[in-house]
């Protein structure tokens, strides 16, 4: 059996008039001529019939029509025999095939370009994390240790995965866990410290945090464990 040829023509599924002429046992001049008769007595199946060309063995230039599947129906309906149904069938499942070709792509495209969309919206949102990290660390209150976790963070977000261990920080202390200890209030350790001159990197560093009375973020200071010892001698 010869290999059916279907095109792909400007979307439209396509088979060539030379093609069908040597299936069918016709000749091409003639079956030209029963396509010209059928678009002659209807103008509306002239979009079945695209007008080509092709080049002869002698080098010279001919006429040929690219069919599409309809046209093929209209064109074959007539043809008789034993050998002509079986064309016929073949063809159809040819076109069958090819349809289904062209869908199963556009399906597999479609998918493609759904993902694509996805993972393009998934790294726009960690960009904008990554560089809201950035920004956060360009603080100048804030310790080089904290600046050093905001920065490893903003890379573990952009990436997905730590790319270096993150900084290990000290443990710290707010004013009213301070004053929880000594059985006072955190503003009277906020006072004491700023009269001891405690707020610097001695003894801890400045954080980001959201303020207790509204949604924006305050600079806080947070005390290590050698500002507790300092507590303690100021306490006796």
């Amino acid at each position: 059996m010869n290999e059916i040829t279907i095109s792909n023509n400007n979307g439209k599924l396509t088979v060539s008039s030379l093609q069908i002429a040597k299936d069918f046992g016709k000749h091409h001049k003639h079956l030209l001529e029963t396509i010209e008769s059928i678009k002659a007595e209807n103008s509306a199946v002239t979009k079945m019939f695209i007008e080509s060309t092709y080049k002869a063995g002698t080098g010279k230039t001919y006429k040929c029509y690219e069919i599409t599947r309809d046209g093929f129906s209209l064109l074959v309906m007539g043809f008789t025999g034993k050998q002509a149904l079986e064309w016929k069938l073949k063809y159809i499942e040819a076109f069958n095939l090819m349809e289904s070709h062209i869908k199963t792509n556009k399906s597999l495209q479609t998918a493609d370009d759904k993902s694509k969309t996805a993972e393009a919206k998934l790294m726009n949102a960690r960009v904008r994390m990554a560089n809201m990290y950035l920004k956060l660390a360009k603080v100048d209150t804030l310790s080089p240790d904290y600046k050093n976790i905001l920065v490893a963070k903003s890379a573990e977000v952009l990436t997905g995965q730590a790319l270096l261990p993150l900084p290990k920080s000290e443990k710290t202390y707010s004013a009213g866990d301070i004053a929880k200890m000594f059985g006072v209030s955190a503003q009277k350790i906020g006072r004491i410290a700023k009269a001891n001159n405690m707020k610097t990197n001695e003894y801890g560093c400045w954080y980001k945090d959201k303020s207790p009375y509204s949604l924006k973020e305050v600079d806080v200071f947070r005390y290590n464990d050698k500002a507790v010892e300092k507590f303690k001698t100021i306490f006796k």
